[in-house]
């Protein structure tokens, strides 16, 4: 956010919650895109980390761009459509969405 504020442009983060309690962290609008980002305090990457993504990303179809989970673990890859980074390394997701 401060990233955009600094280039005068509007946040376009915003939070999903639905009726299942099914939930994502951040959303964050890249055009008609919108990129979901769980944020996790666990070193340990567990496959659960994925529902919520998995569940938005069937909602939203096509405008689910790449999803990321940001963790404190150590271990980076990218699991389908998702990418799991340590949370030091934020930053790559605004490079691996084509907003550097």
């Amino acid at each position: 956010m401060k990233e955009r504020f600094n280039k005068g442009l509007p946040p376009k983060i915003y939070f999903y919650r639905d009726s299942q309690q099914r939930e994502i962290d951040l959303i964050f609008q890249n055009g008609v895109e919108l990129v979901p980002i769980e944020i996790k305090s666990a070193k340990t990457f567990n496959s659960s980390f994925l529902s919520g993504l998995q569940a938005f990303k069937k909602i939203v179809g096509d405008r689910c761009g790449e999803g990321f989970i940001i963790y404190s673990g150590n271990e980076e890859q990218k699991i389908g459509p998702f990418h799991l980074l340590n949370y030091r390394n934020v930053r790559k997701i605004f490079s691996l969405i084509g907003m550097s």
